[in-house]
């Protein structure tokens, strides 16, 4: 897991939602896009981090995002 990881800002809002536990289809609902775009951007995402999972990515956006500390 890539804690540095540089995301863009489409990622950044893309993660961020993911992490709190949204589904790819409320996501696209709610940046007004598509899900097939939702889901290109994820793997995007998850490629950039080093991951493979969506509990993953909450780790890495609490880390890195919300201060929380391991």
């Amino acid at each position: 897991m890539r804690l540095t990881a540089n995301l863009t800002k489409r990622e950044t809002q893309i993660a961020e939602l993911l992490a709190w536990g949204a589904a790819k289809k409320e996501v696209g609902n709610n940046l007004n896009i598509s899900t097939r775009t939702v889901e290109n951007t994820t793997r995007n995402i998850y490629k950039k981090i080093g991951i493979q999972k969506a509990t993953e990515l909450s780790v890495w956006w609490f880390l890195t995002k919300a201060g929380v500390n391991i």
